[in-house]
């Protein structure tokens, strides 16, 4: 039988009211979900969520994109909600790795960056290609 099993409150941060307490109701099977604030959500504001997506793009680590976030919005975050937040962008990442390519591009540029890179207790040079073709439509 499932009943009411009292409550829980968490901190929830946002750029707009900064920090505030939220008390949310259990179940003794854990069944219930909250609908404004889902279960472990600890942020409530999709602008900082894209500003996080938008340095991770840029290749931070995730301590510097905490580093920024505190500097930025004087708000500290975990380096597990970084990651959180990093990782939700990985299905869409993947789709877009799978995508149906055409078998012919009238214009493509290449493009090679050159890096030393550590490997084990010696530095290599490394290469990254850059490829991008143009399609007709």
């Amino acid at each position: 039988m499932n009943r009411k099993n009292g409550k829980k409150n968490k901190t929830v941060r946002s750029l707009s009211d900064g920090s505030f307490e939220l008390e949310t109701g259990r179940d003794r099977l854990g069944t219930f979900e909250p609908k404004n604030v889902p279960k472990r959500q600890l942020i409530i504001t999709d602008d900082l969520e894209g500003t996080i997506l938008s340095i991770y793009a840029l290749g931070l680590c995730n301590r510097a994109m905490g580093v920024y976030v505190q500097e930025m919005y004087d708000m500290e975050i975990s380096h597990a909600e970084i990651s959180r937040i990093s990782y939700s962008v990985l299905p869409e990442v993947q789709e877009w790795r799978n995508r149906h390519l055409e078998t012919v591009y009238p214009l493509v540029f290449l493009y090679c960056m050159i890096f030393k890179v550590r490997v084990n207790s010696s530095v290599e040079t490394s290469a990254i290609y850059n490829i991008i073709g143009v399609d007709i439509s």
